[in-house]
């Protein structure tokens, strides 16, 4: 089963466009996931490497200052995030897809991506790009999110509605599997990170800042009605801990791709 396999780019690109003057306040789980994944970077020089799914360019200007590199470039889909990007570092920036990369066969030597890949619909295109435009021994190293992503928000709105509010993440299985079909060798390593809040409407502002609206099939049209946010609060109470807090669960995968040959 395909990543995302019911995701519209056009939503993708449209959501995280309106976001780029409000993400970088509320990233502070980005940040952090980008912080780890950058130890997995194996330590030389690097010819070519580009941030894909760039976002305001955190990552971009992360591999800037810790990475020896002769060419960077932070690559995103949203028109707005580049545009913001491009205010804030001299790194070269371009809007393109990431199952449609815009480089020539074997010129890139490292591909690096911090929470992105969970939005494109096809992960096996995604893959197959990296390989196409990655240089023999190159490398892809990414993270991304695994199934279990906000599951007490999930469990909540399903005692509301049927309707689909939380989105689809692929299993580390099928990650190893469509990596190894493009050629690659495949390390993964997970981490579930807890996030905190007093109230529900603090992790739903912060969903909507950074941009991360439900895009699947079966979503709900129109407005969510003050009675079923009242319901989903209620429900989302049964998760409230013995510190008073409301936790936000994510499962990452840390995922290091080296390219066979």
């Amino acid at each position: 089963m395909p990543l995302q396999a019911t995701v519209n780019k056009t939503d993708v690109a449209t959501a995280f466009s309106r976001s780029a003057t409000t993400y970088d306040a509320a990233a502070d789980l980005q940040r952090q996931i980008a912080d780890k994944l950058l130890g997995y970077i194996p330590s030389r020089e690097y010819s070519k490497v580009v941030d894909v799914g760039c976002g305001t360019g955190y990552s971009t200007q992360l591999l800037s200052n810790n990475i020896s590199v002769e060419s960077l470039v932070g690559l995103d889909i949203a028109e707005g995030m580049v545009s913001y990007a491009r205010q804030k570092s001299r790194a070269s920036f371009c809007c393109a897809d990431a199952e449609q990369l815009p480089f020539r066969n074997q010129c890139i030597d490292l591909l690096f991506s911090s929470l992105a890949l969970q939005w494109c619909p096809t992960l096996s295109a995604v893959l197959d790009e990296a390989g196409r435009v990655l240089t023999p021994k190159g490398r892809y190293i990414f993270s991304t999110l695994g199934p279990g992503t906000l599951f007490e928000l999930q469990t909540a709105w399903k005692a509301v509605d049927k309707y689909v509010h939380v989105n689809y993440f692929a299993e580390s299985a099928l990650i190893e599997q469509l990596a190894q079909k493009s050629g690659f060798r495949v390390q993964i390593h997970q981490q579930t990170v807890v996030r905190q809040y007093h109230h529900l409407n603090e992790l739903m502002s912060e969903l909507k800042c950074l941009g991360v609206n439900n895009i699947n099939t079966g979503r709900p049209t129109g407005l969510t009605g003050r009675q079923r946010l009242l319901s989903l609060r209620q429900h989302y109470e049964q998760f409230r801990n013995s510190e008073n807090l409301l936790p936000a669960s994510y499962l990452v995968y840390f995922v290091i791709l080296e390219k066979d040959s």
